[in-house]
């Protein structure tokens, strides 16, 4: 028998909850349940009851379908002030070059792990970049020799307040928090091997109040981060210009949303029911043109927000990938194509043992992440009392993200269709 473990999305549209099984080099589904998410906006529990209510239910839900339940779970949240850098740091071994061991790689994480702490932020992911051994680099020093050893990792941070609220929703339901995972990483896992990571891929996850992202550069994550805009805002948009009722918003961005609005039909309507009950018709180019200029600033914020960070957004970026919730939008790929100098593709999750084709769409690219990267971990050890919060000194040092192995730099052609973008992406290049 494998070990069988819990991934729960702490989202604020819908919460899932996903139950797998992990034995060697195989993974398996075992179940999964979802539930509307009420209480919960831009992953923190705003109202605790009904947020408890959700997990619950969700977490109800997977057992059922598993067969079985679990009594901890790895919990994906997104939230807007997460915060990433990359940060450096070197061990001197010896006067003379040796085998570099395990506990090497080890100490260089705990001394990165010591200088990124930050006050008021948790550490919820420390993932290798690079190693300079002696002067030369390499991305994978297991095996090799060196007298001096440095490096660079990729933080990403979320605020304690936030951290410790979550795990209370989730201890209080008697569940133990294993740890906090950053969905747009563990989403990147499913939806991109190796040959992908030949170029700068930046993944968008498109929640509900949030949209997380992640750029990789020269094969691992460079820049990450959560901007304060999802699918909520297209709701709230069709609720206010149509003055219908946020239910029923929601249904007809779900049913009727289109992102591109020129290829709808002019003369299409949908029908609708306004605050008073009565049935009204509305224009489906009209719904479009709310949906398609929401998505329009999503992007727009994310590239402002990677400007600002230093990414030469017009060479830097090869092509984006789009999971989440919002990857599912009609029209998504033909809009940001037309917008953008990139490549674009919808990130399906790899093929995994599942009885349930629901599993590999998008919306889930994150929780089967996460088990892939609990399964290159998979030698982390349960703590011994699964209801009880993990005193700070007691939390796991945890084999960390193994990543991709970075190709070589390559050089890329100059993009000749940024001209296009530049207008509306709020004017990012006259910004200090």
């Amino acid at each position: 028998m494998g070990e069988k473990i819990g991934v729960l999305d702490f989202g604020s549209g819908t919460v899932k909850a996903l139950i797998a099984e992990i034995e060697d080099d195989f993974v398996n589904i075992l179940g999964f349940g979802e539930e509307k998410a009420k209480g919960i906006e831009r992953g923190v529990a705003v109202k605790i009851s009904a947020a408890r209510k959700a997990i619950k239910n969700a977490i109800k839900l997977a057992e059922s379908s598993a067969g079985e339940s679990v009594s901890s779970y790895y919990v994906l949240v997104s939230h807007p002030q997460i915060k990433s850098s990359n940060e450096k740091t070197a061990l001197e071994i010896s006067s003379s070059p040796v085998d570099i061991e395990e506990y090497h790689l080890e100490k260089l994480k705990e001394e990165i792990k010591k200088s990124a702490q930050e006050s008021g932020y948790e550490i919820i992911h420390v993932i290798p970049r690079y190693f300079i051994l002696d002067g030369d680099k390499y991305y994978e020093p297991l095996g090799l020799v060196a007298s001096k050893i440095e490096a660079e990792y990729h933080i990403v941070k979320l605020p304690t307040i936030a951290y410790r609220n979550v795990e209370k929703s989730i201890n209080a339901l008697r569940y133990k928090v294993n740890r906090l995972l950053f969905p747009a990483y563990s989403a990147s896992l499913a939806v991109l091997d190796e040959d992908d990571l030949e170029s700068n891929i930046l993944l968008l996850d498109l929640g509900h109040t949030t949209t997380g992202y992640l750029l990789y550069k020269e094969g691992s994550p460079y820049i990450s981060g959560v901007i304060d805009r999802g699918g909520k805002n297209i709701t709230e948009d069709l609720a206010q210009v149509f003055f219908i009722p946020l239910s029923e918003a929601e249904r007809i961005k779900i049913e009727n949303g289109y992102a591109l609005a020129a290829l709808v039909p002019e003369d299409e309507e949908v029908a609708v029911q306004d605050k008073e009950g009565n049935t009204i018709s509305v224009k489906s180019r009209d719904i479009a043109y709310i949906v398609e200029d929401n998505l329009r600033n999503i992007v727009s914020d994310v590239l402002e927000a990677l400007y600002k960070k230093g990414v030469d957004i017009e060479n830097e970026i090869d092509e984006i990938v789009l999971v989440g919730g919002g990857a599912q939008t009609k029209g998504i790929k033909e809009l940001f194509e037309e917008l953008l100098p990139y490549k674009v593709r919808i990130g399906k999750p790899r093929d995994i043992a599942t009885f349930h084709e629901k599993i590999l769409s998008p919306s889930y690219a994150s929780l089967l992440g996460a088990v892939e990267l609990i399964r290159l971990n998979r030698e982390y050890e349960e703590k011994e009392n699964p209801f009880v919060l993990p005193k700070e000194e007691d939390k796991e040092i945890f084999p960390e993200e193994l990543g991709f192995v970075a190709p070589k730099e390559a050089e890329k052609e100059p993009k000749g269709l940024f001209g296009k973008i530049v207008a509306f992406f709020k004017n990012i290049f006259s910004e200090d």
